[in-house]
């Protein structure tokens, strides 16, 4: 059975006072989920039990409507995922990056993603534009993109890491709020 780790920092610690466990007792994917172009890449899990809110878990709000995150909007993104292109260098803490949100014409462009996937309007691509190499990675998947202290996006999927003609894509959370609420009133 799948679990979720709450209030985790490191996950080789106990951190009692702060971890809560719970199990997923069902998962709900979009019902047009294409795992070749990673159109409608989301999924919600409902746990066996409630989460205590406290310093270490709490919620993030959810965007107040569809609008769009502009480019250049900077945003952070964290997750336990590998470290320097290497699937098997999992981080034991977790990270977190800022990237930059990058115009979807350029990241379909051919210097880019080359239009392979396709980047619609439901998807936002983030990562690096100065000389740093900041960027989601292989097992950030699910993770959280926060603008403005608010979840934009979900990490998607991306060519390596922090290569900055292929920075991350994210599921864009506005665009389905309503999905969101059915599901959850099931």
């Amino acid at each position: 059975m799948k679990k979720v780790l709450l209030g985790v920092h490191a996950i080789d610690k106990e951190e009692k006072e702060t971890r809560q466990v719970r199990k997923v007792k069902s998962q709900v994917p979009h019902l047009c989920f294409d795992d070749k172009s990673a159109v409608n890449d989301v999924m919600l899990l409902k746990l066996d039990k409630k989460v205590k809110l406290s310093k270490a878990v709490n919620v993030l709000p959810l965007p107040d409507s569809v609008d769009d995150v502009p480019a250049g909007t900077v945003c952070s993104v964290s997750g336990w995922g590998s470290i320097k292109n290497n699937p098997k260098a999992m981080s034991n803490v977790l990270k977190s990056a800022n990237v930059t949100v990058i115009d979807r014409r350029k990241c379909n462009s051919p210097e880019y993603y080359n239009m392979n996937p396709i980047i619609n309007y439901k998807m936002l691509c983030a990562g690096s534009v100065g000389k740093t190499r900041e960027d989601s990675c292989q097992g950030d998947s699910g993770g959280p993109l926060v603008c403005g202290g608010k979840l934009r996006g979900v990490v998607s999927y991306g060519k390596e890491c922090g290569i900055k003609t292929k920075p991350g894509v994210y599921t864009m959370v506005s665009k389905y709020l309503d999905w969101i609420k059915k599901t959850i009133r099931k």
